[in-house]
């Protein structure tokens, strides 16, 4: 749903839900040479990012 929102996709739920109003709605609607696919690969490129650096081992006992 983050990549449509990116793309500033007209998709029926999600204008449904407002979520055109978000301000991020369309950032990359401009370049139409990326794709969703392009758009969610580095939405889980971010994930995966803030994930290494939030990972805390935690000691068993």
């Amino acid at each position: 749903m983050l990549a449509k929102i990116l793309k500033g996709s007209k998709d029926k739920k999600l204008l449904e839900h407002g979520l055109d109003k978000c301000p991020s709605y369309g950032y990359y609607s401009a370049w139409k040479e990326i794709d969703y696919k392009k758009v969610q690969a580095e939405i889980q490129k971010v994930i995966n990012r803030l994930n290494d650096a939030v990972r805390i081992d935690i000691p068993t006992l």
